[in-house]
């Protein structure tokens, strides 16, 4: 009966192992350190204040018996919970209602011209101008303003606490760079009730 023989490379014998192995291991580690500092986390945004914005004039214009705009500045706080810093380049939104032009005219709408910088694992204030337009041909039956104006004065007196408000279909669009080379241009769609 005829032997068989069997290569050995020695490949994979003493030191040579250990050093696969290390390597293997040093691989698995810089690879879950990665992810971990470079997977991307949302960033939260908080609501800080809300003004007139008097800059170019009034903050009131009223441009004819049905149709008037109010210029407004929001201050939010954003918080980054990465380990990168994002730069933005330009927020915009507009917000829209079933009720008010069916759902295809914007009622509010606001561009943040300048960009900022949302530092690593750190917060930062922006203020957003914004307009608010209505124009009652937009609003057939003035649904639209009676929406709002029986949540705000729901609010007011207290009475459906948690389901105050109108609803708001937000369409935000952002552009930033994140690590310096990484362009991104998101478009998100978010419903939400605004309450008074």
């Amino acid at each position: 009966m005829p032997q068989e023989t069997v290569r050995n490379h020695y490949c994979l014998k003493g030191k040579r192992l250990f050093y696969w192995i290390a390597f293997a291991v040093l691989l698995l580690i810089a690879g879950s350190l990665t992810a971990f500092f470079l997977f991307p986390r949302t960033p939260s945004t908080a609501f800080v204040s809300l003004s007139l914005d008097t800059t170019t004039g009034s903050a009131l214009q009223i441009s004819s018996w049905t149709a008037a705009t109010a210029r407004l500045l929001i201050t939010l706080s954003i918080s980054n919970p990465n380990w990168v810093s994002i730069s933005v380049n330009r927020v915009a939104f507009n917000a829209t209602n079933p009720l008010y032009g069916n759902g295809t005219t914007p009622f509010a709408s606001g561009i943040d011209a300048k960009g900022f910088v949302m530092p690593s694992r750190g917060d930062v204030n922006i203020t957003v101008p914004f307009a608010v337009s209505y124009d009652s041909q937009m609003d057939p039956g003035l649904k639209f303003a009676g929406n709002v104006t029986g949540s705000c004065i729901q609010s007011a007196v207290g009475f459906g606490k948690g389901k105050n408000g109108f609803i708001a279909d937000l369409v935000v669009q952002v552009e930033a760079v994140v690590i310096g080379v990484v362009k991104i241009s998101e478009t998100v769609y978010i419903q939400r009730n605004v309450a008074c």
